[in-house]
């Protein structure tokens, strides 16, 4: 009797506001650990079958999404834009309800990576998740190679214009002769990273340049809605020099 008083009290759940729960874990925003804790519903499997029995293409619509929206945030992965800038609406819907943590930025990193470990998508080239704080950390590294490859200002001076404590200039300007042949400027990633990301680079020069967006998205085969992001992350950054 309790299991088919669960039954029905699942179906109505699912079904009522026009089937809102329904469309709510189709569309990723709820999952199943939410319906049993809502429902009151201890049964894993009679959540399964009353999903199956309303909607027997449920699981089928729900997964379709899902990988579309692991690609979305993949694609933003292997251009190296920082996960804040990520449309906010996708990332719930891939996360559920753990994508509503924008105050734990790194419990959100973790859901995200899970979720890429799930789908292991061909087109993930594996790069880290950048948070915007770590971008501006690449970004102000390579303003101190770049400084200190012009030879015209001397360490404090190009500390003070960054933001960073002194000896820590003396530590990139180390670091960076000691890879003179390698290449390697920043020191915690992939080359294949840092070389998306020194194009990036390139790309917000040009846009100061006065290349048009478009122009850009043409030349560099990036999508115009990725170079904005792009733009928007590199502006925050440099908002906070001291020229």
């Amino acid at each position: 009797m309790t299991e088919t008083n669960d039954s029905k009290k699942l179906e109505s759940y699912l079904t009522e506001n026009n089937k809102k729960k329904l469309k709510e874990y189709i569309n990723g925003f709820i999952n199943v650990g939410d319906i049993k804790k809502e429902a009151e519903i201890k049964n894993t499997s009679l959540v399964y079958y009353a999903l199956d029995k309303i909607s027997p293409n449920a699981q089928e619509e729900r997964e379709k999404i899902q990988h579309q929206l692991c690609m979305e945030v993949v694609e933003y992965i292997n251009r190296v834009i920082p996960f804040e800038r990520m449309n906010q609406k996708n990332i719930k819907q891939l996360l559920g309800r753990k994508g509503n943590v924008a105050l734990k930025p790194e419990m959100m990193k973790a859901a995200i990576t899970r979720k890429r470990n799930m789908y292991k998508l061909e087109e993930d080239k594996g790069f880290d998740l950048v948070s915007q704080s770590r971008f501006q950390t690449w970004y102000k590294t390579l303003c101190v190679y770049r400084d200190a490859q012009k030879g015209e200002d001397k360490p404090y001076q190009i500390a003070k214009r960054y933001g960073i404590i002194p000896r820590k200039i003396y530590d990139k300007l180390k670091f960076f002769e000691e890879h003179k042949d390698d290449g390697r400027i920043i020191s915690t990633v992939s080359m294949e990273q840092q070389a998306v990301f020194l194009e990036n680079v390139d790309m917000f020069d040009l846009y100061k340049d006065g290349v048009t967006v478009e122009e850009i998205s043409k030349q560099y085969n990036v999508a115009e809605n990725l170079v904005n992001e792009l733009i928007v992350s590199f502006e925050e950054v440099e908002s906070k020099f001291n020229k």
